[in-house]
């Protein structure tokens, strides 16, 4: 089977400032499913099964996507949430793996931002540089707070 490559991770139940590692935690959190119905069980009301991701093979890159994008069932309209997360320089992946090998650790290597909104706006990245060895991301994101 094929690893996971893209992940998308549900942002909008995240307090403003949280860890992308919630966002993996509430993507591999228990689920349960009831009302299942079979022909080894006709009755749904005493079914209770527990559904759960975890990864068991991990790429060499992890892409995670946040979706930012939703949809308003009651106003009809697309909306951007615009809460910020935070996320580590090195992510473990331990608490959500299963597999054999040794789980991997990812280094962040580059983000993509879009600045707007659902209409118009702008996609922008910040990418390391190992050619010089000068950690992008940090400064860039020091000049951007400033």
């Amino acid at each position: 089977f094929e690893p996971y490559v893209y992940v998308n991770l549900e942002i909008d139940g995240l307090n403003e400032n949280e860890s992308i590692t919630k966002a993996l935690e509430s993507f591999t959190k228990p689920e349960e499913l009831s009302g299942y119905r079979d022909e080894d069980n006709p009755d749904p009301e005493d079914t209770a099964f527990h559904k759960q991701v975890r990864f068991m093979k991990l790429p060499h890159n992890l892409i995670l996507v946040l979706k930012r994008f939703k949809f308003n069932m009651q106003t009809m309209k697309p909306y951007k949430i615009r809460t910020a997360v935070q996320f580590p320089t090195t992510l473990d992946m331990s608490p959500f793996y299963i597999g054999y090998n040794a789980p991997q650790e990812y280094e962040l290597y580059s983000i993509s931002n879009h600045k707007g909104d659902l209409n118009h706006g702008h996609y922008y990245s910040f990418v390391k540089n190992f050619v010089h060895k000068v950690d992008l991301v940090e400064e860039m994101v020091e000049r951007e707070a400033l």
